[in-house]
């Protein structure tokens, strides 16, 4: 487990409003930033009521692992600020997407993609709201409403190229996924898989040369054959072509349970992007210190949370 806390000087006492605990450990973020870098499921538990401003990042899409392999898409950005009472919360943090060979998506709800090295699985979103349980029929019932969402990256395929524009998207959200935007033309325009949006799924990859992907649905991504969908809110749709590539899932914020809510798709290089360059072959992280700079431009890196101070 990688949680660490950046201490930033005196203050902040035990039992003030930044004070809480993650999975046992006592954390303040009245003495510094509070930093999660690995995916998974955590129970966080106030004494007291609890201020605190929180950043999450989706995890990205994988990536196919044969020659000319490139990046998944990249997770999306959400921010809110909280006035909570105590008890106890939950927060997920997003794995990103499994690289070719019947991936499977990314914890929690990444799109899984088929049997084939040319494409990559669904990242998974990162998730804040009450306490549920660690099952996945609890946190992924379509039930269960959470505070804040940052969707995943879709999965990628080889062959497409980030920075190329008008290639490589299916970034999560943010409002909405983005739609998977490249494809080899003998499979077809309608072969990547649509981005997930606050109202339904992103609609699925069809008419390429392997069997139609699957529609994403509420904290789902669709499966692929190509590339799976990212998680989110809704779900990304999986593609349905040997180089189509997911769809993003969307972000969400509830704003009655927090203020000065944003959500920002993954990788547009606005300043609040945590990882600095492109995943490597090596399964590289690179992950800044601040987590707050660069760019989460995929190939399976795990989303992330930064709590900071919140002044009254």
């Amino acid at each position: 487990m990688s949680i660490h806390q950046m201490f930033l000087g005196s203050g902040g006492g035990g039992g003030g409003p930044g004070m809480f605990t993650l999975d046992g450990t006592a954390y303040n973020v009245e003495v510094g930033n509070v930093i999660i870098t690995t995916s998974g499921y955590y129970t966080l538990i106030a004494a007291n009521t609890i201020m605190f401003k929180l950043s999450l990042w989706g995890a990205a899409g994988g990536a196919g692992v044969t020659s000319s392999e490139t990046t998944g898409s990249a997770g999306g950005y959400a921010y809110g600020e909280f006035e909570l009472a105590a008890g106890t919360y939950t927060l997920l943090i997003g794995t990103g997407g499994g690289r070719g060979l019947s991936a499977g998506g990314g914890f929690p709800d990444g799109g899984n993609s088929d049997n084939n090295s040319n494409w990559g699985s669904g990242g998974g979103s990162s998730r804040f709201g009450p306490y549920v349980a660690n099952s996945s029929g609890s946190y992924n019932s379509t039930s269960f409403s959470y505070y804040l969402i940052a969707g995943g990256g879709g999965g990628g395929s080889n062959y497409a190229s980030y920075n190329t524009t008008g290639s490589e998207r299916g970034e999560g959200g943010g409002t909405d996924g983005g739609d998977g935007g490249w494809y080899y033309s003998s499979d077809g325009a309608h072969s990547p898989g649509k981005g997930g949006s606050q109202l339904a799924g992103g609609g699925k990859g069809y008419g390429g040369r392997q069997g139609d992907g699957s529609d994403g649905a509420k904290y789902s991504g669709g499966t692929g054959y190509g590339a799976g969908g990212g998680g989110g809110y809704y779900g990304g749709g999986g593609g349905a072509g040997y180089y189509a590539q997911g769809g993003g899932g969307s972000g969400y914020k509830n704003d009655s349970a927090l203020s000065n809510g944003v959500l920002q798709g993954g990788g547009t290089f606005a300043g609040n992007e945590y990882n600095v360059t492109y995943e490597g072959p090596n399964n590289e992280h690179n992950l800044m210190s601040s987590a707050g700079n660069g760019v989460a431009d995929g190939g399976g890196k795990d989303g992330g949370a930064l709590f900071q101070q919140l002044l009254s």
